[in-house]
C-alpha cells in the first residue's frame, strides 16, 4: 500500500464517477465532498481486479486530521473507500465501507 501524500488539487477536479459509483455512494451515504476527501487523503493499493482502491486507513485519517482538523463528520470516513480505474485514476468505479 502506498500513500497519496502528493495530492494535486487540479487532478481531483478531473475525477469523474460512473453511474454505478453515483448510486453506490448515495446508498452508502458518501457525499461528493466525502468522496473528494477519500481521493485526497486515502492510501492507494491495487485492488487485484484492474482498479486502484483508495482507503481511509488509520494513517490516512491522521493525515486528514493534520490537514483539516477533527470533526465527527470526518471521523465517519474511517474505513471508507473508493475504487478508481487503474490506467488513468480519473474515473471512480465504486465506493463503500470496509467490513
Amino acid at each position: 500500500m502506498h500513500t497519496n501524500s502528493n495530492y494535486e488539487p487540479m487532478k481531483l477536479a478531473r475525477i469523474r464517477m460512473t453511474r454505478h459509483a453515483q448510486i453506490r455512494s448515495a446508498q452508502r451515504a458518501l457525499s461528493q465532498p466525502a468522496i473528494q476527501l477519500i481521493a485526497m487523503f486515502g492510501d492507494r493499493e491495487n485492488d487485484r481486479n484492474g482498479g486502484v482502491r483508495v482507503v481511509m486507513t488509520k494513517r490516512a485519517m491522521q493525515r486528514m486530521r493534520a490537514a483539516i482538523g477533527r470533526t465527527s463528520q470526518l471521523e465517519r470516513l474511517r474505513d471508507t473507500f473508493i475504487v478508481l480505474d487503474a490506467e488513468t485514476q480519473s474515473l471512480i468505479i465504486t465506493a463503500g465501507h470496509l467490513h
